[in-house]
C-alpha cells in the first residue's frame, strides 16, 4: 500500500482531485455570492408617503428590482395576488416614500381607536352616541349588532303642556338603527355583574348621508329620553366587533 503513495501518477492524480475539489467549492461560493448580490428579483415598493391606518391598494405601489440578498422575508413579490387575498391597512407606523411593502407593517383590520375612525371614511359611515341605562336598553339586551327602533319620551316643560312620545311611526329615522358599541359610565365595555354591567352610552352607526337622523337623535337625547326596542340582529356586525376585542 505504501508503494502506491510513492508512485508519481498517484501523486499527480491526488493533486488533480484536490484542485477539482477546491475549484468546485470556490465556484459554488462565488456562484452563491453572485446570485445573492448581482441577480435581482422584483418586489413591491411604496411610491409615496402613506399615513398610519390607511387602506392599502395597488395604486400606492410599484415594482422595483433589488438584489436577492436584500429581499426581506415578508416582502410582497406578487401584489396582484396579495391584494386579492385580503384587505390591508397600514399599522401605526405607516410607510415612507420608497419603502418596501412589507407585511409586518400591514394589518387586516383596524382595531385601534384611530383605526376604527379611519375605517368610517372607507365605509362612508358616522357614529352617534346616545345616553341609555338598563331600562332604556331593554335590561341590557341591546348589544353590538342589534337593530333597534327608538321611541322618544319628552316630558312637558310647563303647566298645560302634555308629555310627548315620538315613535318610529312619526319619525321614520328612528327605525332600524344599528348598534355597534355599548359602554358603561367609565367608558369600558359593558360586561359582568355590578355597576360595570350598567350601560351608559350606546353608539349608533349611520350612513353619512343621514345627517337628518343624526341631528334628530342629538336633539332627542338632549331634550328627552330615548328608549331602544330591539327588532333584529346583525350577526356579521356582532362577529366583526367581537373579533376586534
Amino acid at each position: 500500500m505504501s508503494n502506491i503513495f510513492r508512485k508519481k501518477w498517484f501523486k499527480t492524480l491526488l493533486v488533480f482531485f484536490t484542485f477539482c475539489l477546491i475549484f468546485m467549492i470556490t465556484y459554488t461560493i462565488n456562484h452563491k455570492y453572485i446570485k445573492e448580490n448581482i441577480q435581482t428579483v422584483s418586489v413591491a415598493k411604496v411610491i409615496k408617503k402613506i399615513p398610519p391606518y390607511t387602506l392599502m391598494s395597488k395604486e400606492y405601489i410599484t415594482m422595483t428590482p433589488i438584489p436577492i440578498s436584500m429581499v426581506p422575508e415578508d416582502a410582497v413579490l406578487n401584489p396582484e395576488n396579495f391584494f386579492n387575498e385580503n384587505v390591508y391597512y397600514t399599522n401605526e407606523i405607516g410607510f415612507g416614500a420608497g419603502d418596501l411593502l412589507r407585511t409586518e407593517k400591514l394589518s387586516t383590520d383596524n382595531t385601534s381607536a384611530i383605526g376604527k375612525l379611519t375605517k368610517l371614511s372607507d365605509d362612508q359611515t358616522m357614529l352617534v352616541a346616545i345616553n341609555t341605562n338598563l331600562v332604556q336598553s331593554c335590561a341590557n339586551l341591546v348589544v353590538p349588532g342589534t337593530l333597534v327602533n327608538a321611541v322618544v319620551y319628552i316630558k312637558a316643560k310647563g303647566m298645560g303642556q302634555e308629555d310627548q312620545v315620538i315613535s318610529f311611526d312619526e319619525d321614520a329615522g328612528l327605525a332600524n338603527l344599528l348598534v355597534v358599541d355599548k359602554k358603561n359610565a367609565n367608558s369600558a365595555v359593558v360586561e359582568g355583574d355590578g355597576n360595570g354591567a350598567v350601560p351608559a352610552v350606546v353608539v349608533i352607526r349611520l350612513d353619512k348621508n343621514r345627517k337628518d337622523v343624526a341631528k334628530a337623535l342629538v336633539k332627542y337625547n338632549e331634550n328627552g329620553i330615548i328608549y331602544l326596542l330591539p327588532v333584529g340582529f346583525r350577526g356579521d356586525i356582532f362577529l366583526e366587533i367581537e373579533a376586534q376585542k
